[in-house]
């Protein structure tokens, strides 16, 4: 086509027609621009459509992550709510909503007394994303806003668990001095390399008699407290993993 306009214009030269020339060449110049545009259009098309594809593995392997997350805070959660109950029955011992009779009994809730399931998340394509330009391919700012605020939450998460972590300490050494952990293990059939069982103390002790020592009390008590906010905040940050799937999937589909 180019080649039609140039022997086109040479013959309108030699002619000397001006007048026709000059638009045969406008023509030509059109042309080109037209090319260019359509060749600019077509790479702006396969930029696009290769962002499209980079952003659909992004929120795949984000959507593995948070998954993970989903299932591993649904089952710290629902430790620690069974840990936190049996708390509440060593505070309730003796009275109408207690169901402790027998010394193994208690010796149990003692072992879900310094119990606590700690929560790991999975942050591994976060994290590459977050240390490369990769993190400009989410489109969606929603999305962009609750993924900033994820690792503040769990960081606040983790400081709750470590506070009660240390408050666990001390029931541990609580018990150390006033009761038998030996008890409380053969109570709660621990094995010894999964198969050798531990035998009860030798001592004439009933670990119930902790419930005489208000020190130990005070102890159950800020646990309780401890257990209760952590739990508040693992079901704060279950909801945010729910909202970042959520929008995960609204972006896959799109």
């Amino acid at each position: 086509m180019i080649k039609f306009f140039r022997k086109t214009r040479f013959d309108l030269m030699d002619k000397n027609k001006t007048g026709k020339y000059l638009k045969y060449a406008f023509g030509e110049i059109v042309l080109v621009v037209i090319g260019i545009l359509i060749a600019l259009q077509i790479n702006n098309w396969n930029s696009k459509r290769i962002e499209n594809t980079e952003e659909q593995n992004v929120l795949i392997n984000l959507k593995k992550d948070f998954q993970l997350n989903k299932e591993n805070l649904e089952s710290v959660l629902s430790d620690n709510e069974k840990y936190l109950k049996s708390d509440l029955e060593i505070l309730n011992f003796g009275r109408a909503k207690s169901s402790i009779k027998t010394e193994a009994e208690f010796s149990i809730l003692l072992n879900d007394l310094t119990a606590l399931s700690e929560f790991f998340p999975t942050n591994n394509s976060l994290d590459i994303l977050q240390n490369s330009s990769s993190i400009s391919l989410i489109k969606s700012q929603e999305l962009m806003n609750k993924l900033s605020s994820w690792k503040p939450n769990v960081e606040s998460l983790k400081d709750k668990e470590n506070s009660t972590l240390e408050l666990e300490s001390s029931g541990v050494d609580f018990v150390i001095k006033n009761g038998s952990w030996l008890n409380v293990d053969e109570a709660s059939n621990f094995k010894v390399l999964n198969k050798y069982t531990l035998p009860k103390s030798r001592f004439e002790v009933d670990n119930r008699t902790l419930l005489n020592i208000i020190e130990f009390e005070n102890i159950v008590e800020n646990l309780v407290v401890h257990k209760n906010t952590l739990i508040k905040t693992e079901e704060k940050t279950l909801v945010l993993v729910k909202e970042i799937l959520d929008l995960i999937e609204k972006e896959i589909k799109k």
